[in-house]
């Protein structure tokens, strides 16, 4: 799919894609799925991010038919293992050594919630890194907590960094954001290395800091509609309940 965002006079075109758009909130690659949403607001990016947090949106298919394990020293060895895995995810991705970041991953993805989209494969993810960082060449995260759950991490941290390069057309605006994240690090039943990074923020507070939330607003871009991407109620480690 092609992608092109014009620049002209201080504002955003009106033909803005949210494939652009999911760019600048760290998700849009070629390849990246994109769907609907209407035009920005407060309300509508909040709800999106809510709607996720609430269990409305995606997963990626269920992989591995291997079980975690029930004994107590076998469970807290592996989840010890997967710790150190996230851990050493975060440090190499701060210190942008790419290559041992997506050595993390048994099977690279990404799926960003708020924008909908999915970034899969080593190639497209690695591509993903490269041009964050050429916008933002400071982003880093940092207060990382972790819980664990059964075939996942969680983690909740603050991202941080600033806008000083050009991202999928939009200029470089020189400011800085920060934004609480929460990602929750997939894993294989029984699996020590991740098979998705499922990420979830404000997204109206991330624009809005880097100094583009207007401009976007005003270009009627549309978002993926409950972010996107499908719950897939057979994911390793989820029970699925009736509401």
């Amino acid at each position: 799919m092609r992608r092109r965002l014009a620049y002209l006079a201080g504002r955003l075109p009106a033909d803005l894609t949210a494939t652009g758009v999911a760019c600048l909130a760290f998700g849009a690659v070629p390849g990246g799925r994109t769907g609907r949403l209407g035009r920005l607001s407060r309300k509508g990016f909040v709800g999106a991010g809510a709607g996720a947090a609430a269990g409305l949106v995606g997963a990626p298919t269920a992989l591995g038919e291997k079980k975690e394990p029930t004994n107590p020293r076998k469970r807290a060895a592996l989840r010890a293992r997967r710790e150190r895995v996230v851990i050493e995810h975060f440090r190499t991705e701060n210190s942008q050594e790419f290559d041992e970041t997506l050595d993390t991953f048994a099977h690279a993805r990404y799926e960003i919630i708020p924008t909908g989209d999915a970034i899969d494969g080593r190639r497209k993810v690695g591509q993903y890194y490269k041009e964050l960082r050429a916008a933002f060449p400071d982003q880093r995260a940092t207060n990382v907590v972790l819980r664990h759950a059964d075939a996942a991490v969680i983690a909740e941290f603050h991202l941080l960094g600033t806008m000083n390069g050009p991202l999928e057309g939009i200029p470089a605006t020189g400011k800085s954001f920060k934004v609480r994240l929460t990602g929750f690090f997939l894993f294989e039943l029984g699996g020590t290395k991740i098979v998705c990074e499922r990420t979830y923020f404000d997204l109206y507070s991330l624009l809005q800091q880097t100094g583009v939330l207007e401009q976007v607003a005003n270009s009627g871009v549309e978002l993926p509609a409950n972010g996107g991407i499908p719950i897939d109620r057979k994911e390793p480690g989820v029970k699925p309940v009736k509401t």
